[in-house]
């Protein structure tokens, strides 16, 4: 399982076209192969900042995702529309296998 974060610092006059361009975006994305979840949130400090987050099965739902136009329209908005981002990606392993391997040890 792959976990993609995107941090957002949008300028102040452009939030609520941010926000609605990402709305839409996030609704498509949840429906793509390999898509396990996708959340938008809003800093409850800074109303000007942004987290959006991905979950994605696999590197090969993740990079389909990255090639779509979809994504296109997301990194576009996001460039034109912020001041600053940054994105994480973090690897794990799925709880099954954690689980098998935690059974192994107790053997």
């Amino acid at each position: 399982m792959i976990i993609r974060t995107a941090r957002v610092d949008v300028l102040p006059t452009k939030r609520n076209e941010l926000m609605q361009t990402l709305k839409t975006l996030v609704s498509e994305i949840r429906n793509v192969t390999g898509c396990q979840g996708c959340s938008f949130y809003q800093d409850t400090e800074d109303e000007s900042r942004f987290i959006l987050r991905e979950k994605w099965a696999n590197q090969e739902a993740l990079d389909k995702h990255l090639r779509s136009h979809r994504y296109k329209v997301l990194v576009g908005a996001i460039n034109l529309l912020s001041k600053k981002s940054d994105i994480n990606y973090y690897t794990t392993e799925s709880s099954e296998a954690n689980e098998a391997r935690n059974d192994e040890d107790e053997n």
